[in-house]
C-alpha cells in the first residue's frame, strides 16, 4: 500500500474536491476533527447495491452491484478507476489476491480479472443458468478459488488460470461463503447443514445438521467454528470435528466475526450482539431500528455494522453504547428498489466502506485511524482489505488457542459417598490467577483456588468443571466425570444382604434376607439422623456380616449348599444322615434274616441264641439312632428304618427282585427319599433338641441357644440392632470379632474334613451294600429252599453274616459318639461360640472343642478285631 507523508483522511475532508461523474465529497468533509459518523465520499452506480461487499486493496475499493458491473473505486476519493461488465448481477463481495480480482456472477461465471484495469484474464462456468449463479462470495487460499452456486455446488478453482479441480456436492443453495483455514473449507448450505471440506481433494471431513438453512457465512476462532443458521441459533462448533460447543438464541443471524474472544453478529430483530466465545454468553446487546443482516466489522474501539434501517452504526466495542450513526438515503435510484444496508463494511485507516440498496458506494469516517482487524476481514470471508491480500488468511483465525488451558486431576479416582475427594489444578497451563470449580454441573462457582476438596452427597455420576482465568482475561474450562460409588456404609449394607441371601439359598428352612432388610433400615436411619456415628454404624454392619458368614459357612460344610470359593464342600448333615439311615436298615434287615434262619425247621438250631443277637442288633440301631439324630427326629428316624426294612422283606416275599443288586438298588432309593425328608439340616437350621457342649462364657446368654443358624442370626440381629446400638454401643472390637469369626471358621473346616474322612473309612470298612446283599439271599435262600445243606447254612451264617453284622454293631458302639456329636454337635457348638465372640467383640477359645476331634485311625483301630471276636461267639 502507498505510504502517505500526511494524515490520508485529513486531506480527503479538507479537500472539498467535486469529481465529475457519480462521486461526491460532502461538506461535512472539510472538518478537521469528528467523532465519526461523517461521509467523506459517495458513489452512485446505475442500479442499486444488494449484497456486496467491499473490498480495499492498495487504495482501491472494489465493489459489485446488481447493475452487472464490478467497480474498483480510488479509495481516496471515490472516483471510478475502470468498471467490468459481467452478464449478471453481482451479489457477492470480490476477492483480490495476486492483482487479480475475483468476481462471481450470477451469470453463473466466476471471473478472473487484472486488478490495475479491469480486463479479463480468464473465466471459470459453474454451471448454466438458471443453476449455475454465483450468489457465494469466492476467497482465495494457496492458490485456489473457493465458492459456492444455486446448485449446491462448491467449487475449487486454480486461481491462476480458472481451470476446474473438484466440485463438492450439498443438497441446497449455497449462498454462504466459504472460510478457508488449515486446509479446510467451512461453507453453509440450505440443505440445512455447514460442512467441512477438504481444501486438497474436496472430500467431507464432518458435517454440523441445525434445523433451517444456514446462509451465514462461517468465520474461525481458536479452533472454533462460528456461525448462524436461519434456526434463529447461533452455533459455536469445534472446527475439528463438527461437535457442538455452545449455541445463543438470536433470531436470523447475520454473519459473525471475532475478535479477541468476542463474537460479534447481527440479527434480523435488529440487535447487534456481543458474546463470549469461550461459552457464548452475551456481553452487550446493541439494539438498531431495523434488521441487521449486515455482517459487523471492528476497527480499534468500535464495531460497525449496517442496518435495514438505512444506517451504518458505530458501536462501542467494549460497552455496546453507539457512538455515531450515518443514515443513507431513504429513497433508491430506481423506484421497485429497497433501502437500507445488507453489504457488510470494511474499514481501511479509519474510512469504512460500504455499499447500500440505494444504489450508493459510502466511504464514512470511523472517528479512528485503524483498520478492521476482525476474523471475517482477515479471513477474507466477505471482503478484505490489504492484509488478506497479501498474507493469506490471518489474524484471530490463525492465531494459537490461547495459551491458558484447564487441566485438573482428582485423587481418589473411584470416590465413595461422603468421602474427601482432592481436586488439583496444577497441571493447567499459563499465567493463571483464579480458578473457578463447578462441581454439581449448575453453573456455579462452589470452590475456588488451584487445589479444592469436596464430598458427594449421593451415588452417581458427576461433571466437575474447571475454570481457569489469565492475567490478560482469558479463560479455559476442562470438565471431567467423577464416577461416586456407594457410601462405605452402604457398600457393606450391600455386602451383608449378599451373605443374607446365599443364607436362604442355603437353607431350607430360613429366610434371613427379609430380617436383614429390617435391622439395616433401622441402622440406616439411626446413622443418617446423626443417632450414631459413620464408625459405629459401619463396625455393626461389619460384625452382622461376619457373624452370617460363620452361619453359612456352617450350612456349606453340612448341607447342599454351593461350596464356597476354595472351600470343600463336605455336605457333613447329608452324609451322616445317609450313614446313619443305612447302616440301621443294614442292621435291621441282618436282624430280620437271623430270625429267618432261626425260625427254619432245618437251620434254626444252627443260630446261637436267636434272641440274644436280635436283641443287641435292636438295641445297636436305636443307640445309632440316638447318636445321630436330636430327639425330636429318633422316633420319625426309628419309624423310617423299619419302614424300609419291612417294605425290603416283603418285596423278597412277593419275589419282587431277581437278585441281591436289584434288592440292594430298590432298599438305597428308598433310602435316597428319605434322606431328602429326614435330614440333620433341620436341627443345624432350626434347632429341635441337640444341644451343643456347653461353656461357660459370661453370663449374657445360654451357648445352647446358639447352636443353630436361626437362632444365632436372630442373636445378632438383636445385639446389632438400631436401638441396642444407641442404647449400648458395642462390646470389643472389631478385630476381636473377626477373630472369633476367623477361629470358629477354621476350627469347622478342620472338623468337617475329619468327619468326611472318617464317614468315607467307615463306610468303605463296614460292607453295608454287603450286609444287605447277604440279608437278601438267606431270606430269599429260605424262601426257594436253596439253604438246605447243614454246612453250607452254617458256614453261610456263621463266616459271612455275623461277622459282617457283628462289625456293624460293634461300629455302631464306636462311631456313635463321632458320628453325632463330632459330625454335627461339634460343628455347631464351634458355630454358637463363634458367634457370641462376633457379637462380643473378643474371641472365645476354642481349643477344647479342638481336643475332641478324635484321631480316625484310632478309632478305626478299635474295629479291626470284631471278626475275632464274633468268630469266637459264634
Amino acid at each position: 500500500m502507498t505510504e502517505y507523508p500526511f494524515d490520508r483522511r485529513t486531506f480527503l475532508k479538507t479537500s472539498g474536491i467535486t469529481l465529475a461523474g457519480t462521486t461526491v465529497l460532502t461538506e461535512s468533509a472539510v472538518a478537521q476533527e469528528t467523532s465519526g459518523g461523517d461521509l467523506i465520499w459517495e458513489f452512485e452506480t446505475g442500479y442499486f447495491v444488494i449484497d456486496s461487499s467491499p473490498t480495499v486493496v492498495d487504495d482501491t475499493v472494489f465493489i459489485g452491484s446488481w447493475d452487472t458491473s464490478m467497480y474498483a473505486l480510488d479509495a481516496s476519493d471515490g472516483t471510478e478507476l475502470w468498471e467490468f461488465k459481467t452478464a449478471g448481477e453481482i451479489d457477492s463481495a470480490p476477492s483480490v489476491v495476486d492483482g487479480t480480482v475475483f468476481i462471481g456472477s450470477l451469470d453463473g461465471n466466476l471471473y478472473g480479472v487484472d486488478a490495475s484495469d479491469g480486463t479479463e484474464q480468464w473465466r471459470y462456468n459453474a454451471g448454466e443458468t438458471p443453476g449455475g449463479e454465483i450468489w457465494s462470495s469466492p476467497t482465495v487460499a494457496n492458490e485456489t478459488v473457493y465458492l459456492g452456486d444455486y446448485e449446491g455446488n462448491l467449487h475449487a478453482v486454480d486461481a491462476a488460470d480458472g481451470t476446474e479441480q473438484w466440485v463438492f456436492e450439498t443438497g441446497d443453495w449455497i449462498d454462504s461463503s466459504p472460510t478457508v483455514l488449515e486446509g479446510t473449507v467451512f461453507v453453509g448450505s440450505r440443505d440445512e447443514n455447514l460442512y467441512a471440506v477438504n481444501a486438497t481433494d474436496g472430500t467431507e471431513q464432518w458435517r454440523f445438521e441445525t434445523n433451517n438453512f444456514v446462509i451465514s457465512s462461517p468465520t474461525v476462532a481458536n479452533g472454533t467454528v462460528f456461525f448462524g443458521s436461519s434456526d434463529n441459533n447461533l452455533y459455536a462448533v469445534d472446527s475439528d470435528d463438527g461437535s457442538e460447543v455452545w449455541r445463543l438464541e438470536a433470531p436470523g443471524t447475520s454473519s459473525p466475526t471475532v475478535l479477541d474472544k468476542t463474537v460479534f453478529v447481527g440479527s434480523g430483530a435488529g440487535n447487534l450482539y456481543a458474546v463470549d466465545a469461550n461459552d457464548g454468553s452475551e456481553k452487550w446487546i446493541f439494539e438498531a431500528d431495523g434488521a441487521i443482516s449486515s455482517s459487523p466489522t471492528v476497527a480499534d474501539s468500535t464495531v460497525v455494522v449496517g442496518s435495514s434501517d438505512d444506517n451504518l452504526y458505530g458501536v462501542d466495542r467494549e460497552t455496546g453504547e453507539e457512538l455515531w450513526r450515518f443514515e443513507t438515503r431513504d429513497e433508491p435510484l430506481r423506484s421497485d428498489a429497497k433501502t437500507g444496508i445488507q453489504s457488510s463494511p470494511t474499514v481501511v485507516d479509519g474510512t469504512a466502506f460500504v455499499g447500500s440498496l440505494d444504489g450508493y458506494v459510502y466511504a464514512i469516517d470511523v472517528g479512528s485511524v485503524g483498520s478492521s482487524e476482525d476474523t471475517r476481514v482477515t479471513l477474507g470471508t466477505l471482503g478484505h482489505h490489504h492484509v488478506f491480500a497479501e498474507q493469506g488468511p490471518t489474524g484471530p483465525g490463525m492465531s494459537d488457542p490461547s495459551e491458558v488451558e484447564a487441566s485438573f486431576t482428582f485423587e481418589p479416582e473411584s470416590p465413595d459417598v461422603g468421602e474427601t475427594v482432592t481436586f488439583d489444578a496444577s497441571t493447567s497451563e499459563g499465567e493463571i490467577e483464579e480458578y473457578r470449580w463447578d462441581f454439581n454441573d449448575d453453573g456455579e462457582t462452589d470452590a475456588t483456588g488451584e487445589t479444592a476438596e469436596f464430598q458427594f452427597e449421593e451415588q452417581d455420576e458427576f461433571s466437575v468443571t474447571l475454570t481457569v482465568v489469565d492475567t490478560d482475561g482469558d479463560s479455559a474450562t476442562s470438565t471431567q466425570t467423577v464416577d461416586v460409588g456407594p457410601s462405605v456404609f452402604e457398600q457393606l449394607v450391600d455386602a451383608k444382604l449378599d451373605t443374607a441371601a446365599e443364607i436362604d439359598d442355603a437353607a431350607v428352612f430360613l429366610s434371613e434376607s427379609e430380617e436383614v432388610e429390617t435391622v439395616v433400615s433401622g441402622i440406616r436411619d439411626e446413622f443418617s439422623d446423626g443417632s450414631l456415628d459413620s464408625e459405629t454404624a459401619e463396625e455393626a454392619v461389619r460384625r452382622l456380616n461376619t457373624g452370617e458368614q460363620i452361619s453359612y459357612r456352617l450350612l456349606v460344610k453340612t448341607g447342599e449348599a454351593t461350596a464356597l470359593e476354595g472351600v470343600e464342600d463336605e455336605k457333613i448333615a447329608v452324609d451322616t444322615t445317609r450313614f446313619t439311615i443305612e447302616l440301621g436298615v443294614g442292621i435291621a434287615l441282618s436282624a430280620i434274616s437271623i430270625s429267618e434262619v432261626a425260625d427254619n425247621a432245618g437251620l434254626g438250631r444252627l443260630v446261637p441264641d436267636n434272641e440274644i443277637l436280635r436283641e443287641k442288633f435292636d438295641a445297636a440301631v436305636e443307640e445309632l439312632v440316638s447318636y445321630g439324630f436330636s430327639h425330636a427326629l429318633q422316633s420319625e428316624a426309628l419309624s423310617e428304618i423299619n419302614r424300609i426294612s419291612l417294605e425290603a422283606y416283603n418285596g423278597i416275599l412277593d419275589g419282587q427282585f431277581d437278585d441281591g443288586d436289584e434288592f440292594f438298588e430298590f432298599v438305597s432309593d428308598s433310602i435316597s427319599a428319605t434322606v431328602a425328608n429326614l435330614t440333620l439340616m433341620q436341627t443345624i437350621e432350626t434347632g429341635d433338641g441337640f444341644s451343643a457342649f456347653n461353656k461357660e462364657t459370661s453370663a449374657f446368654i445360654p451357648i445352647d441357644k446358639l447352636t443353630n443358624v436361626e437362632s444365632s442370626l436372630s442373636y445378632l440381629n438383636t445385639e446389632l440392632n438400631a436401638d441396642t446400638l444407641t442404647d449400648k454401643g458395642l462390646d470389643g472390637t472389631l478385630e476381636g470379632a473377626q477373630e472369633a469369626s476367623d477361629n470358629a471358621t477354621n476350627l469347622m473346616n478342620e472338623i468337617a474334613s475329619t468327619t468326611d474322612t472318617f464317614l468315607f473309612e467307615l463306610s468303605d470298612r463296614i460292607d453295608i451294600p454287603g450286609i444287605i446283599k447277604d440279608a437278601f439271599e438267606i431270606v430269599d435262600g429260605i424262601r426257594n429252599g436253596e439253604l438246605v445243606d447243614t454246612v453250607d447254612a452254617v458256614t453261610f451264617v456263621s463266616v459271612v453274616l455275623l461277622p459282617k453284622a457283628g462289625l456293624a454293631v460293634t461300629a455302631v458302639q464306636a462311631i456313635g459318639t463321632f458320628v453325632g456329636e463330632l459330625s454335627i454337635r461339634l460343628l455347631m457348638t464351634t458355630h454358637a461360640w463363634g458367634i457370641a465372640g462376633v457379637q462380643q467383640g473378643d474371641p472365645i477359645t476354642l481349643d477344647e472343642l479342638r481336643d475332641l476331634i478324635p484321631d480316625v485311625n484310632e478309632t478305626l483301630a478299635a474295629i479291626e478285631p470284631v471278626e475275632d471276636r464274633w468268630g469266637e461267639f459264634v
